[in-house]
């Protein structure tokens, strides 16, 4: 497999952390291009400081100036295979090649559907080879014969399931190409289409043979539709300028928008991150908010949703 490192690391900010993407432009140009750009830009605003790091599968000039100021590694995607996913795209198996970034000491990935609104420097002094947030719920859904996988790897139908949306890693624990070597072997062992998510299938096996049990605060990884059914959120503004939900009195640091609603679908011109991060708690509110602040923020709100359904 051939890697190349943008030379742009050079005048990047000496860190030992590090934030990271990945995503195959070429089989997903919507998320790679539009929402891993969003959420590098929401990255830059509220960690100014952190590096940042894009590992796809394209290097030409177009993507070069895309994801200018960012860390570039392109890699050769040609062993791996599509699963059940496919309309994930094969980008999906890119965070198991974590170990191109060894020379960090920490590295957090980030789904490209994320917008990061506080600062990330007490997560990345967290303890744990793996940290992500876990869930108690039916692990056997994510393969399609539990039995089998299971069974064999001794994983009780009860035990946690982690989220990969956001990942810590500790680059001492996986420096050494051991995430990608064990990926490869259950690919291997159990098949591409035994997993029906495939990095979290995957991942959930992986944890479960280190004994990784370590879980990410939900603030980190809180997922847009409970901030929607939350009775007790409310809108705040940071220094910077950055608005950001409060839940039950807990500022919110990541969003994650899992489901249909993505946030290139109401992104400024669906690249830039917008200073007051595009208004997303407009989302939330009772619909009769929501057309008054869309009107005094955007006087042509109306013209584009007229123009929408005029195009339907």
């Amino acid at each position: 497999m051939i890697t190349q490192q943008s030379p742009q690391k050079e005048s990047l900010p000496d860190s030992p952390y590090c934030v990271f993407l990945a995503g195959s432009v070429k089989h997903n140009w919507d998320y790679a291009a539009k929402g891993m750009r969003i959420t590098i830009e929401s990255c830059r605003r509220s960690n100014p400081n952190i590096p940042i790091a894009v590992i796809i599968d394209d290097d030409s000039l177009a993507i070069r100036q895309l994801f200018a100021g960012c860390e570039i590694i392109v890699i050769d995607p040609s062993e791996l295979q599509l699963g059940l996913r496919q309309d994930l795209g094969i980008g999906v198996y890119f965070i198991f090649y974590i170990h191109l970034l060894s020379h960090y000491k920490k590295v957090l990935y980030l789904d490209g559907d994320t917008v990061i609104l506080g600062n990330l420097t007490p997560l990345f002094e967290m303890e744990g080879h793996l940290v992500a947030r876990r869930f108690q719920r039916d692990l056997s859904i994510e393969y399609v014969d539990p039995n089998l996988v299971m069974q064999k790897e001794g994983v009780p139908q009860s035990a946690d399931c982690i989220n990969t949306g956001v990942v810590l890693f500790d680059m001492e624990y996986w420096g050494n190409g051991k995430l990608k070597q064990e990926f490869f072997s259950l690919a291997e062992e159990y098949g591409w289409h035994s997993f029906k998510n495939p990095d979290q299938g995957f991942f959930n096996i992986i944890c479960w043979r280190n004994s990784i049990k370590d879980n990410l605060p939900k603030p980190y990884n809180t997922f847009v539709s409970e901030i929607d059914k939350s009775h007790s959120h409310y809108t705040k503004v940071s220094e910077t300028g950055i608005s950001f939900p409060c839940v039950s009195d807990i500022d919110i640091k990541i969003i994650h928008f899992i489901g249909p609603l993505k946030p290139w679908h109401f992104a400024k011109e669906g690249y830039f991150l917008h200073k007051r991060c595009y208004r997303y708690y407009e989302q939330f509110l009772p619909l009769s908010n929501r057309i008054i602040q869309h009107m005094i923020v955007y006087p042509n709100f109306i013209k584009r949703q007229l123009k929408s359904i005029l195009n339907k």
